[in-house]
Formats: C-alpha cells, structure tokens, sequence
C-alpha cells in the first residue's frame, strides 16, 4: 500500500487551496462621488482574502482607467487624481489568513471638473486583484473667477485651450492666446504641504508671473459661491 511522506502530503493537501483577493464590494466601482477641484476626499477600503490560502499584500498602485464611452458625458481616465495617502498602510507587506481582511486608505483629489477614473492594482504573493476607481470633479473657486473673467473681459480671456485645466502645481487654472497668457492660482499644494496664506490668483506671460490678488476677493466680486 502506497503511504504518500509529509512533504508530499502536504503539496498534494495544498493543490486544493487558493487565495482570492477582493477589494471592498467588487461588484461595484469605488466611488468617491462629487468633490470641487483640489480638496480631497479619503476612503478606508476592505481588502479581503476570500480564498482557502494564505495572501501576502505585496504592494499597491493606481493605474489610469481607460473607459470605453460613446456619449457626450464620458469619463476619463486620470489616475493623478488618485492617490495612496503616504502608502502607510497596515495592509502593505501583511499576509492575510483566509477570511482576514485590512484596510486600504484611497484618497480622491480632482484635478479637473468632470467625471475622472482610474484603476487600483493590489498586488499579492500569488495574485492581482483590481477595483475601479471613481470620481467626478466639480468648478472650484478658481473656475468661478475665469468663467466670471472670461465674461468680463472677453477681448482678453476667450478660447481657452481645450484640456489646459492645470497649471504646473501648485496652480491651477487655465491658459489664453494659444498659450501666452494664463490665470490661475495656487490651490494645488501637494497633499500634507501645511500653507499660511489663502490662495492668491496671478497672471502668468512668457516674460513672468504677476501677482494679481487674494483669490477670494476675486471670488467674492464675481458672486462665486464661498
């Protein structure tokens, strides 16, 4: 009669075992809902191992989702508008026994008003397990005060250049004549940068920036919502 050793055992016992990762309700895409550009929302997602084997949480990243859409409302990819708060997550490096979970802080931060995606990557000792990531940004303080301009002086502010919503960070605004003039402020600080002063919108040119004024007196004047 065949008596199998331990090892072999053991190897044959484990033929029947898997882990399976799911992030929170894998059914349903992430979603962080509607949020003015620049501030953040975060989320505590469950990553679970539904599977019969143990999972070790190798590492996480977001990746940009690119959406197949015919209508004139469709999202788009943008995985900068996503991010892991300072990776510190407990789930990072932990193994998951069967059925144990931990949770994965995922922030929303708009860098442009209208439907954004992306995609999370949770990468495991054995498997990749994904979630959809999403978010819509709405007009901030900033996009009050151009639309409020572009109104006010339509000589000097007409046809912004299509998909020029951000400057470099931390500004954040929009760009006139083909490039050579834009208005923006500085909203866009990188997340946990402490700042002391409201943001001042300014005036950018080939020759220089010039600062123009607290962004709220702008606000204020063109009525924009505080």
């Amino acid at each position: 009669m065949f008596k199998a050793s331990p090892s072999l055992a053991l190897a044959l016992a484990s033929l029947g075992s898997f882990a399976d990762l799911v992030v929170g309700n894998a059914a349903a895409p992430v979603d962080f809902g509607a949020l003015p550009v620049a501030q953040t929302s975060i989320q505590q997602l469950s990553i679970k191992n539904s599977g019969t084997a143990a999972e070790t949480i190798a590492d996480a990243t977001i990746l940009i989702d690119f959406a197949t859409c015919l209508s004139t409302d469709c999202p788009v990819g943008d995985a900068q508008s996503f991010y892991l708060p300072g990776k510190g997550s407990s789930c990072i490096g932990q193994s998951l026994a069967p059925g144990a979970s931990c949770e994965l802080a995922v922030a929303f931060r708009p860098r442009q008003s209208r439907k954004l995606l992306a995609t999370l990557v949770i990468k495991g000792s054995s498997q990749t397990a994904r979630a959809t990531l999403a978010g819509t940004g709405q007009p901030n303080d900033v996009d009050c005060v151009l639309d409020w301009a572009e109104r006010q002086y339509a000589s000097a502010f007409s046809e912004p250049l299509q998909g020029v919503t951000s400057l470099r960070e931390p500004f954040y605004g929009r760009c006139y004549l083909n490039g050579a003039l834009c208005l923006g402020a500085d909203v866009f600080y990188p997340p946990g940068v402490a700042t002391f002063a409201p943001p001042t919108l300014f005036l950018a040119t080939p020759q220089g920036s010039q600062r123009l004024d607290w962004l709220g007196t702008f606000a204020k004047a063109a009525s924009c919502k505080q």
